[in-house]
Formats: C-alpha cells, sequence, structure tokens
C-alpha cells in the first residue's frame, strides 16, 4: 500500500513541475537556424517566438521569417521542450502541409543568464524517401523581451 501511495504523490509533484501553468517566465525570442540540407544546399532562417518557460518545460509559438520555400504555406508554428540540468530539447512543430509529419528537434543548452540558447538542430525527412535526414546545423535563440 505505501508503495502506491509513493508512487501516486510522486506522479502528482512530476505532473505539477511538467504543467505549462507553473510558467516562472515568459517572453519574446528569436534564432538564426543555420545548416544544410542532406544534399548540401545551405539554409539561414529566422524564426521568431514567444517561450513560456517552467521548471523543467517549455512551450511556445512563433513564426519563421526568411523560409527556404516561400509558398503559400503557413509559416507558423509550435514548441514543445524540457529543460534539464545541462541540456534542453526542443520540438518545433511546423502548420506547414509539408512539415506536418516531421518536428524539428533542437538539443543544446541555455546560458547562464538565461538570455541565449546555443543549440544543434535536425529536421527528419519529411517526404517519405527514406533518407532519415532533411536538413540539419546550428542555431543561437535569444531573448528579446522578457514579460
Amino acid at each position: 500500500m505505501r508503495l502506491k501511495v509513493e508512487k501516486a504523490t510522486n506522479i502528482a509533484v512530476l505532473e505539477t513541475l511538467l504543467h505549462p501553468s507553473t510558467c516562472i517566465e515568459e517572453g519574446e525570442w528569436e534564432g538564426r537556424f543555420q545548416g544544410q540540407t542532406r544534399r548540401g544546399a545551405r539554409l539561414d532562417f529566422l524564426l521568431r517566438m514567444q517561450l513560456h518557460i517552467g521548471g523543467a518545460v517549455l512551450q511556445g509559438q512563433g513564426i519563421g521569417l526568411g523560409f527556404p520555400r516561400q509558398d503559400h504555406e503557413a509559416k507558423t508554428f509550435a514548441l514543445t521542450g524540457t529543460i534539464g540540468m545541462n541540456m534542453m530539447e526542443i520540438q518545433f512543430h511546423f502548420d506547414a502541409t509539408y512539415l506536418r509529419s516531421a518536428a524539428l528537434s533542437c538539443t543544446g543548452a541555455m546560458s547562464s543568464n538565461g538570455n541565449v540558447i546555443d543549440a544543434t538542430w535536425l529536421l527528419p525527412c519529411f517526404s517519405g524517401c527514406g533518407c532519415g535526414i532533411a536538413a540539419f546545423g546550428h542555431c543561437r535563440v535569444h531573448r528579446v523581451v522578457r514579460f
């Protein structure tokens, strides 16, 4: 019985810590994403986002500027992520039809002052060709405004 109570308590504490409503700060961020496609074409685009950062999670939404494909597709996205002691992971879920099946993933670290995120990024294949990786690179995201 004690094990069930401890497990339930741990789950409740974890759910509270990970829930976005425990947001401790919000802000506007902007990041330059540079890299290349698997075929070697250079990529350089900007993402502007609003982040809600909690104890162990972050979430937000934003828009892409200067996307490689400048068609009539949506350039908006939602993002979710986790924050650890020395690392953070962020998943960008784009609204563009051609990107809906694959999230752009970032893995990196936040600066000690909490104003810069340096990370590598990876976009898995979204065309169904089986190549595995569509594009990859490095990004530097910085806080523009703290709310």
